[in-house]
């Protein structure tokens, strides 16, 4: 789903996104539900998400 910045203007909400490397700017961001900011860890860095594994179907990250 989208969401528009003026419907969300103020609110304080947990995202994910990620970095157009080469542009340095934000290509994406995911507001997280409940669920997903409930899982953790998170990768935090960019070497993290590089190296660590998403399962979607635990819906978890996996250290190497």
């Amino acid at each position: 789903m989208a969401v528009m910045p003026p419907a969300i203007a103020g609110a304080k909400l947990l995202v994910h996104y990620t970095v157009d490397v080469g542009a340095t700017r934000v290509k994406d961001v995911w507001i997280l539900t409940p669920a997903e900011a409930a899982i953790k860890p998170w990768p935090t860095t960019l070497e993290e998400a590089r190296t660590w594994i998403w399962n979607p179907t635990t819906q978890s990250w996996t250290k190497p």
